[in-house]
């Protein structure tokens, strides 16, 4: 069953004795677990996306199959208008950003913004990572395409769940978010028209703040903390006036937490699988750590049929939309558990030889990477799978985290992390977080004979 908005996507969750943390009215951990985050897109559980997924684009399926996919497709792509919802609040003279909660995720934010928004213009409606609160009548927001002139959008909060999971999905450029929310809630995203922007929006949403982007005269830098724990600056923001602003009676806010990240990147990568199996035959399955952030680290898992597959797959990945962000991907046999790090972890101390199945290269980074802004930078790709003839054995030297240099000749038999001091070396997911976003594979990371040697000393000032 669709959900009409957020308030019956929380019933059901309250129903089943699901605690949502919130501090009225912000509301997060929405989306922080497997079943929550299954729910939220009409689904008892994410395999049942990859399943459907699947069903959409075999070329096995029937002709009965086919038909009942016909009535899911239909709702993908008609727009149903809706009558404005008659229990709204309307602020449009003049419209006041005050009536928004403030929130700030890192204590060291330079604003306040919306860190679970998305924006429509007349040609895209797409998540954005950053929206802060200017002034009082004017947001902050990275453009999503780029523009020439003044351009009529709105920003929206909240709504049905699944709506929200398919505007932050990279979807190609021609593919309409809507659809996709449309065919998993089974009949179209309602849609009524703007009160002051020629543009539709969505009837059901918690909030609606109308305006117009001015690309003429862009705001200064803004620093803010994203969910990967780092302080990111924040620049092209352009200035969005604010012209109106639409609210539900008793609107809640919802708030993306790292839980809520790393379990929406989830059903993404079940989204995509039967897509990446037909590209790539020999896939068995995709994981991306809540320690890569959702672009830091991709593992894979193979059906390996010739020596070269891990290799075909690894330069393929670093090709693949936005998964060519990665800045590690490890590949490994289809007997692994993906999703169980330290499984990984014993697989590549026996499998991997460092000098020989090790990959660095430069690639595309994301336009948000801490080291590489311009966007090309080191990438590191592990051929982790097994090989005929060979076997590499369990490493004898001890792993050492250290905020030391000098270890490495304190300890010349330990392989060696060297780290700055703000780095926690007692919480190993904040060690591999910081390493995987700031390590240059090619300048920090060095072969000793048997040992190997991570500096991973790039000071990004805080982290959280």
């Amino acid at each position: 069953m669709a959900y009409r908005n957020l308030d019956e996507f929380l019933i059901r969750l309250e129903q089943a004795k699901e605690r949502i943390p919130n501090t009225s009215p912000i509301v997060t951990n929405l989306f922080n677990t497997e079943r929550r985050i299954a729910w939220a897109l009409n689904l008892e559980n994410l395999n049942m996306l990859t399943q459907k997924v699947h069903d959409l684009i075999s070329p096995e399926m029937s002709f009965s199959g086919l038909m009942s996919q016909a009535g899911a497709l239909m709702a993908m792509f008609r727009q149903f208008n809706s009558p404005k919802p008659a229990a709204v609040q309307r602020h449009n003279t003049p419209a006041n950003i005050s009536v928004l909660p403030q929130y700030r995720r890192g204590a060291h934010d330079s604003h306040n913004s919306l860190p679970f928004a998305y924006l429509i213009t007349p040609t895209a409606k797409r998540y954005v990572h950053e929206i802060i609160i200017h002034n009082t009548h004017t947001l902050g927001i990275q453009p999503i395409v780029h523009l020439t002139e003044k351009t009529p959008a709105a920003v929206v909060i909240g709504g049905d769940p699944a709506v929200m999971w398919s505007v932050y999905t990279p979807l190609p450029q021609h593919i309409d978010p809507y659809w996709v929310a449309g065919w998993l809630r089974g009949k179209p995203v309602p849609q009524t028209s703007a009160l002051t922007q020629p543009i539709m929006i969505p009837a059901d949403a918690e909030m609606i703040i109308e305006g117009v982007i001015d690309p003429t005269k862009p705001l200064p830098p803004a620093y803010l903390q994203g969910v990967d724990g780092f302080y990111h600056k924040i620049t092209q923001l352009l200035p969005f006036h604010i012209t109106a602003i639409t609210h539900r009676n008793e609107a809640v806010f919802p708030v993306m937490s790292v839980h809520d990240f790393h379990w929406m990147n989830q059903a993404i990568t079940r989204f995509y699988l039967p897509i990446l199996k037909m590209l790539f035959d020999c896939i068995e399955d995709i994981y991306l750590p809540q320690c890569g952030a959702g672009r830091n680290l991709t593992i894979i898992s193979i059906h390996k049929r010739t020596p070269g597959d891990a290799y075909r797959v690894l330069h393929g990945i670093w090709g693949l939309g936005e998964l060519a962000y990665s800045r590690a991907v490890i590949i490994v046999d289809n007997n692994v558990n993906i999703q169980d790090q330290q499984e990984v972890w014993h697989v590549i101390q026996q499998q991997v030889d460092w000098h020989k199945d090790v990959t660095i290269t430069n690639g595309i980074t994301h336009p948000q990477d801490l080291i590489y802004p311009k966007g090309v930078g080191a990438k590191i790709g592990i051929d982790a799978t097994h090989k005929v003839g060979r076997t590499i054995g369990m490493w004898d030297n001890a792993i050492r985290l250290t905020h030391d240099p000098t270890d490495q000749y304190r300890f010349p038999d330990d392989h060696l992390i060297i780290l700055p001091p703000q780095v926690d070396i007692n919480q190993p997911d904040l060690v591999w977080r910081y390493v995987l976003a700031t390590v240059n594979w090619h300048n920090d990371l060095e072969l000793d004979g048997n040992r190997i040697i991570i500096r991973a000393v790039f000071d990004l000032g805080r982290f959280e």
